[in-house]
This record gives structure tokens, sequence and C-alpha cells, in this order.
């Protein structure tokens, strides 16, 4: 489940062919990619970031 909240609280529950993965390893990582992309391409796609603005990344999304 991935929610929005005002606090920093990070569970990641790793799983991959029902077998736990507690480092979470390339799943992992290709999720928060992926969710980092999506909040990059929104962001520029309604003006909420400029051109001389640096991109959002993995650690300013959990810093927020």
């Amino acid at each position: 489940m991935l929610q929005y909240n005002d606090s920093y609280n990070d569970q990641v529950l790793c799983y991959t062919n029902t077998i736990h993965n507690p480092d979470g390893g390339t799943h992992l990582s290709g999720f928060r990619s992926a969710v980092t992309r999506a909040i990059n391409q929104y962001a520029k796609s309604n003006e909420l970031l400029k051109e001389k603005d640096p991109q959002i990344t993995a650690m300013t999304c959990a810093k927020v």
C-alpha cells in the first residue's frame, strides 16, 4: 500500500515468489525508481518543477 502522510515511517516488506527478502533487492530499488520517475514526470508536465530546478530524488521524497 502506498499512502501519503506528513511523518516519516518507512516500512517495506519485500517478497518474491512468497519468499521474504529482508534486504529489499532489485524489486524494491526498481519500485522506488519508478515512483520517483513518475513524480518527476508529473511535476514537469504540470509545471510544478521549472527547468532550472533540480529533479526530485528518492531521498527528497523521503525527507518531505
